[in-house]
């Protein structure tokens, strides 16, 4: 974020839930700030252990399909690592310009979500006409895009998911930068170091540097043309002769492409004269950015403290006035990563005494399906996880193609990424209804009571049930007091029912009715309809109890020692 802050104060490791102000003390906007940082990072938080990692409301939120070359977006909701995204309109992008697509392979398409800074130069409403038109505060707006990752066959892409997310995190952790202001004499200010282009190798990595947080830009007026930056001015920003400005289209911040950097040898007015070493060789950029702005985007003009530079590994680096800064050199930089380091004069800096980790751009993940190119493209599989109201979750739930109905924990997707400990906890902790095929119940004590007057299966309203049903068809009911299995599912062991019962009075207790049908498939097989090893327990006081093994009305009778 490149407004005039004076520092960046929030800090999640310190626990604070809120900001307090006091009577008769200075409101600064690092307070308020922190404020809306505290209430962003509880509200992500929350919805990763309600939603989980990653989320849709419905089948119909970034849907991924293609029209020809052309992939396709539904309109939706998605909830990315606890960040709320969203597409208002279906949405359709050449499949050739997702960045990580070839040809021959199956990719994984997922979504790159961040927060990106809006100030007044994006949105001329933040403007206020009637007190002359002064910048005041500024946004901050979700932006996500697609990218891909190719995969060996659809089966891996959960490993493959799983490292990439790993890879990024021991990336993050390894970029880091220290400073040194053993000597010098600096003002009050917070210092802006963003890496500018990033390499492979990170010695060949350039980075960039600005005081006041690189606030001071301007829009561009007209093309450029004629070594010639036509600015529309205003208050804050203040060129001088020798400035370095970056000049940078709002389609280069979406997709993390760096700007263009010139030298200032004139300023006159709103025109900004280059320098002619400057602005050779850039001429392919240049017609870049003007295309763009001939086409509407808006192209900003920001002033830095000095041109893009090297990144040097274990060395220190001047700024200005004996300001230092050294480059861990270990992690894999990325364009647009940026820390702050708040100055206090005259040789005070806000800054942990070894090595601190980049203060953004935070970048979250979520995957949306599996493609493949075989003559033409199509959506293999859907990797998305569905998530729906939780009022929707006690209705009747009708699943027409066949997908994956689950209650429970899937560990893939648990906004904690349990580790390996915790997984083997949890790997039957659900109710899973696959495929209309597969059925697996892992409790201990479950019931529900039925509200209303209409039931499935004709039960009366009095009755307490619960109701499997596959395709509609009903095929498994466990009522109070009774254990009926219906007709309509094959599985191997008909029914399994280890009951504890207890007769009271003289009256007959039915503990379970099976109306199996066995056929045979090959020689020599067994057709058992039903197996029992009843365990009697009859109290020497009690007379008169029947000890039944088996009590059949009709048909032929096996009994085994």
């Amino acid at each position: 974020m490149k407004g005039d802050f004076t520092r960046w104060t929030f800090d999640a490791s310190k626990r604070y839930s809120s900001v307090r102000l006091q009577q008769g003390r200075v409101l600064l906007d690092a307070d308020w700030n922190e404020q809306l940082d505290i209430t962003a990072y509880r509200e992500q938080t929350a919805n990763k252990e309600i939603i989980g990692l990653n989320g849709v409301p419905d089948l119909d939120s970034f849907a991924v399909g293609f029209n020809g070359e052309q992939i396709t977006l539904k309109k939706g909701l998605c909830y990315v690592e606890g960040v709320l995204c969203e597409n208002l309109e279906d949405y359709q992008l050449d499949i050739t310009e997702v960045p990580g697509i070839e040809e021959g392979k199956d990719y994984l398409v997922y979504l790159e979500v961040w927060q990106h800074h809006i100030t007044a130069i994006e949105d001329e409403q933040l403007l206020e006409k009637a007190l002359g038109g002064p910048d005041t505060t500024t946004r901050t707006q979700t932006y996500w895009r697609l990218k891909a990752k190719g995969l060996g066959g659809k089966k891996e892409w959960r490993q493959v998911w799983k490292k990439f997310l790993e890879d990024n995190d021991k990336d993050k952790e390894k970029r880091k930068l220290k400073v040194d202001i053993s000597q010098g004499n600096l003002s009050n200010d917070l210092y802006r170091v963003e890496i500018h282009k990033d390499e492979n190798n990170s010695e060949k990595t350039t980075f960039k540097w600005a005081r006041n947080n690189a606030s001071m830009v301007a829009k561009l007026n007209k093309p450029l043309a004629a070594q010639k930056v036509n600015i529309k001015t205003n208050n804050q920003f203040q060129p001088e002769e020798g400035n370095w400005i970056e000049i940078t289209a709002e389609d280069f911040v979406k997709t993390g492409k760096p700007g263009l950097f010139l030298m200032v040898d004139a300023v006159q007015d709103n025109v900004l004269s280059i320098n002619p070493d400057s602005w050779s060789g850039n001429e392919n950029l240049i017609q870049e950015i003007n295309n763009f702005f001939n086409n509407g985007n808006i192209i900003t003009v920001r002033i830095w403290g000095a041109e893009a530079k090297d990144i040097p590994t274990e060395d220190f680096i001047d700024l200005e006035n004996g300001l230092k800064v050294c480059f861990s050199g270990e992690g894999k930089y990325r364009t647009g990563d940026y820390w702050l380091i708040p100055t206090r004069s005259p040789r005070n800096v806000e800054w942990p005494e070894d090595e601190k980790k980049t203060d953004g751009i935070v970048y979250h993940y979520c995957p949306l399906a599996i493609v493949s190119n075989n003559g033409r493209w199509t959506a293999k599989q859907d990797c998305r996880e569905v998530f729906p109201a939780l009022t929707e979750m006690a209705r009747e739930t009708t699943e027409e193609n066949g997908r994956k109905l689950s209650i429970g924990v899937h560990s893939y997707n648990d906004a904690r990424r349990a580790d390996e400990e915790v997984l083997e906890k949890h790997k039957e902790d659900q109710l899973d209804i696959q495929g209309g095929k597969q059925l697996t119940l892992n409790a201990g004590y479950w019931k529900d009571k039925l509200d209303g007057d209409s039931f499935p299966g004709n039960l009366p309203a009095t009755d307490q049930s619960i109701i499997f049903s596959v395709n509609q068809k009903q095929v498994m009911s466990l009522y109070e007091e009774k254990l009926t299995k219906k007709e309509g599912v094959s599985i191997e062991s008909g029914l399994s029912v280890k009951g504890d019962l207890t007769v009271t009075g003289t009256s007959h207790l039915q503990d379970t009715e099976i109306t199996p049908t066995l056929k045979s498939t090959g020689n020599d097989q067994v057709l058992t309809a039903l197996k029992i090893t009843p365990s009697f327990n009859v109290d020497a006081n009690h007379s008169d109890v029947k000890q039944w093994g088996l009590f059949v009305e009709q048909g032929n009778v096996a009994i085994a020692n």
